[in-house]
């Protein structure tokens, strides 16, 4: 009995190490791409990523387009609602699927954006199906011939190497 209860928290340790690790790997990604001096920096336009671009007087600076409003969004929510917010990741994950992209170059952007959020750990009863919604659109890429598995990486290069 000692030993199975030993087994579940070893395991659900494992778990949450890995979590952390990726959490850490994300934003030590993140850091050198920053467009602006904050911990983490700025990845697209005035408010995606953690930190926003401040104008003038300490003021938040309007989204450039509708990725960064659909960013802005999110952080208010957050802000309301507290960080790591599974509600607040869901609704971003919902816009930025949905979104009209003026070009191919703001859909990888959202997407690389929508992959890293999917991996990135929240709270709430919804924690557990977090990770099922990337694998969920993925499968749905497949299915319509947009993506397969192995752009997943590529998109993450590209995010990298644009400096977004």
């Amino acid at each position: 009995m000692i030993l199975s209860l030993v087994e579940r928290i070893s395991s659900r340790l494992r778990v949450l190490l890995k979590t952390i690790l990726l959490f850490i790997l994300l934003f030590s990604i993140l850091q050198p791409i920053a467009g602006v001096k904050t911990a983490f920096g700025t990845i697209h336009g005035n408010w995606c990523g953690i930190g926003n671009r401040l104008g003038p007087g300490g003021i938040n600076l309007p989204p450039v387009d509708m990725v960064d409003y659909t960013c802005m969004r999110h952080d208010i929510c957050v802000h309301y609602n507290g960080i790591g917010n599974c509600i607040c990741d869901a609704m971003f994950l919902h816009e930025l699927r949905i979104l009209p992209y003026q070009d191919p170059h703001q859909a990888t952007k959202a997407r690389a954006i929508y992959d890293t959020i999917s991996w990135v750990p929240c709270f709430g009863p919804e924690a557990m199906l977090k990770p099922l919604w990337f694998f969920g659109q993925l499968l749905e890429d497949i299915h319509y011939g947009t993506s397969t598995p192995l752009d997943v990486l590529p998109r993450l290069l590209y995010t990298i190497n644009n400096r977004l």
